[in-house]
């Protein structure tokens, strides 16, 4: 049994700030205790559109800490070339990239430059359920993305997809089965826990964009 003593906190209703409200859980678990509202103007963020998850890397970095950017996204943004790259060979790919991808992820690009110049990592590749454990037997609780209609049992329905699509969690345990979750939404029967393969499952439906900030 693996459990890391992650707080949870609650985003608004109707925001869409999942990911800085996880963000806050993983600060708070290192002591780095700030307000939503002192987040949200640490990061620019306007909590009614969202966030990109090299813009959550960026405030970790500002504030001390260490971060790693890893997804698998080689359809709509990245390819296998830029998986090979590191440091000014990879903004230089990444710059030259926007000229391949749809505008709509022209800010993802810009926040991963900026991580990289602040000295994030930037990893492309498929990590896997032991990556999870270790992790979390490192003390590190991982922020993930997740598709969250099958891990709520269902897809959404088309009033609430655009709320409940693409939602942030954290992962703070492993009992052998499940994996123990903070869930920011604020609906009554957020998830506290998923089985393993519902996770993971879930997890890869989302690129499995995951974000490590460790010190």
């Amino acid at each position: 049994m693996i459990k890391l003593s992650v707080p949870i906190y609650k985003q608004k209703r109707k925001d869409m700030a999942c990911g800085f409200i996880c963000l806050q859980m993983i600060l708070n678990y290192y002591n780095k205790k700030l307000t939503y509202n002192e987040i949200i103007k640490l990061a620019e963020l306007d909590p009614k559109v969202g966030c990109w998850w090299a813009q959550m890397a960026c405030v970790a970095l500002d504030l001390g800490f260490k971060a790693e950017l890893i997804n698998y996204n080689l359809s709509n943004i990245y390819d296998a070339d830029i998986a090979k790259l590191k440091g000014k060979k990879l903004i230089e790919r990444l710059k030259k990239q926007k000229r391949k991808i749809d505008q709509i992820y022209y800010p993802e690009i810009k926040y991963d430059i900026n991580m990289i110049k602040k000295g994030g990592k930037l990893t492309l590749k498929i990590p896997k359920k032991e990556d999870l454990i270790n992790w979390l037997k490192k003390g590190i609780p991982p922020l993930l993305s997740i598709k969250i209609g099958p891990a709520y049992g269902g897809v959404p329905s088309k009033k609430r997809r655009k709320i409940l699509d693409q939602h942030g969690i954290v992962v703070y345990g492993y009992d052998g089965k499940n994996f123990l979750i903070c869930d920011p939404h604020p609906r009554r029967d957020a998830i506290k826990k998923l089985p393993e393969d519902l996770l993971i499952y879930s997890w890869y439906r989302g690129k499995a964009y995951t974000l490590l900030i460790y010190q």
